[in-house]
């Protein structure tokens, strides 16, 4: 909220300080109004400002999409040696690699879930509040259906379902069904790292 009231704040300062030379000509030299001169040139600087933003945000969020469908389009490996690539980078994730072959539930976890849960014990996104850990596999608060392994903001549970390789998340104000699903573990990382630091 602070951020975005300065954006608007820093906008409406660029589009006053455009405008006052503008509306000042027409006054000096034109005749016109200033305070009308002031309020049409802002108006339109205004516009300008709005159009180009919204522009380059459908922009960003139109490569977004093609490159989260084609993280969707990966198979398993794909997304695994992607993912791992990306959980190396500690500027994106911290990581703690610790192995372990016997944990709770373990033996409800999918075949690539558990490779994953066997040699990684916790990462979560270094901006943001997504993260998962083998501590946190416990039966899901929401669902009993599922087993939780992580979480994002406070009110999102990660899960996955025993034996199903696909990730789920669930808000706590909408707990009947996930409001996002994930192929793998390691399309669930793609995704949050294309959420949180997409081209960075």
């Amino acid at each position: 909220m602070k951020a975005r009231f300065q954006l608007w704040a820093g906008v409406l300062l660029l589009v006053g300080g455009a405008s006052y030379p503008i509306a000042y000509a027409a006054w000096r030299f034109m005749h016109f109004s200033f305070a009308a001169s002031f309020g049409a040139s802002a108006l339109v600087l205004l516009i300008v400002v709005v159009t180009v933003f919204a522009h380059f945000r459908n922009k960003d969020e139109e490569t977004g999409r093609v490159m989260d469908s084609g993280a969707q389009f990966m198979n398993i490996e794909e997304a695994a040696a992607a993912a791992q690539a990306i959980l190396s980078d500690s500027s994106r994730f911290a990581v703690v690699r610790r192995s372990a072959a016997d944990y709770p539930h373990v033996d409800d976890l999918a075949y690539h879930i558990g490779r994953f849960f066997a040699d990684i014990e916790s990462i979560k996104a270094t901006r943001g509040d997504a993260q998962v850990a083998r501590s946190s596999i416990s039966p899901s608060a929401m669902n009993p259906e599922y087993l939780r392994i992580g979480t994002d903001i406070e009110s999102v549970e990660i899960a996955i379902r025993p034996g199903d390789e696909s990730v789920y998340e669930f808000d706590a104000f909408d707990p009947d069904k996930p409001f996002d699903r994930h192929e793998s573990i390691y399309h669930w990382v793609l995704a949050v790292d294309q959420e949180l630091y997409g081209a960075d």
